[in-house]
Order: structure tokens, then sequence, then C-alpha cells
């Protein structure tokens, strides 16, 4: 029976925290990733530095009990928002998980080097492929893995505790993305 419940939160959660329907449902890990994340956002827009603090350990906390050591997830829906080049022929991507949550690749090559993270896609290699046939605004399935950090657990790309509050682009490595399928 408890297996029968779990199966049915993520899809509960995503009704009740975004309000729009999903096209595939998320999984159980990936909306309590979002939970952990959204329920710091409104601490984004107070003035008070103290409360933001809080709010912000309190995300690190919850994301690390979410994701564990390793880090990596599978098979995560979202909307591709972007999928560019940079200046250097690596392509970068975006991916809206929730209103305002992204995880994303560094968009340039001083930012990807400074991580030493190699976030962005090699031209020529599968994923690089694969994203060439899909558009921004199609929802996707994709995996990969976080990046380390002290800070946020994972890191955030953000240059203000403000901003990584409420509107966070966490640092993540692709290894696939493909066109979310209903599940």
């Amino acid at each position: 029976m408890k297996t029968k419940t779990r199966i049915v939160t993520p899809v509960m959660v995503s009704f009740v925290l975004f309000g729009r329907e999903q096209s595939a449902p998320l999984s159980l890990q990936e909306a309590q990733f979002i939970h952990a994340v959204s329920a710091a956002q409104q601490a984004g827009s107070v003035r008070n530095e103290l409360m933001q603090a809080r709010a912000r350990k309190e995300r690190k906390q919850g994301i690390c009990e979410v994701l564990g050591r390793n880090l990596s997830v599978s098979e995560w829906v979202g909307t591709l928002r972007r999928v560019e080049l940079s200046m250097d022929g690596q392509g970068t991507v975006e991916i809206e998980i929730a209103d305002g949550i992204t995880v994303k690749t560094w968009n340039n090559a001083v930012s990807d080097a400074l991580s030493n993270e190699n976030t962005r896609v090699a031209p020529g290699g599968g994923l690089y492929q694969s994203l060439e046939s899909i558009n921004p605004g199609q929802r996707v399935a994709f995996s990969g893995s976080f990046v380390r950090n002290k800070t946020d657990c994972v890191e955030e790309a953000s240059l203000t505790t403000s901003g990584s509050l409420s509107e966070p682009e966490f640092i993540f490595r692709f290894s696939g993305v493909s066109v979310a399928m209903n599940r």
C-alpha cells in the first residue's frame, strides 16, 4: 500500500505546487527537490538578510537530503527553455522544472572553466545530436548530475542571495535529454 501512495504522491505534489497540468508526471525525487527549493523561493523577495540566510540553509539541507551523495538524477521532466551555442561552439542548455526553478549548463567558457565541471555540451556527441531535434517550449525528460557546492549543496548560478532564492538556476551536467512521453 505504501508503494501505491509513493507513486501517486509526485503527481499530486506537481499539481498542488504548480497549479498546471504536467504532460509527464514527476518522479518522487524531482517533486521533493522542487518542494525543497520552492519552500525557500518566497524568502528571496524579503529584505531581511537573516531570513534569507535561514531559508537558504534550510533549502540546502532539503536538497542534500533529496539528492543524497550521488547528485545524479534520471528521467526528470521539465520544459526546455534554451538550447544555444556559446561563443566557442559548445552547446548550452536550460530546462525549467517548475516556475522560476531551472537546471542548466554554464553558458560560457570562462564560468565552465572556473568551475572545472565541463557542463556544456560538446559538438558531435549523442547528447548534442539529441538536442538538435528539440525546440524550446517542448516538455523534455532529462538525466545527469548536479554539481556539488558547499553553499547550496549543489552549484547555483545567481549572483545575489535574493536571486538564488527567488529564481534559482542550478548548474547541471546533462547526460541525456529527450522529448517527454506521457507515462
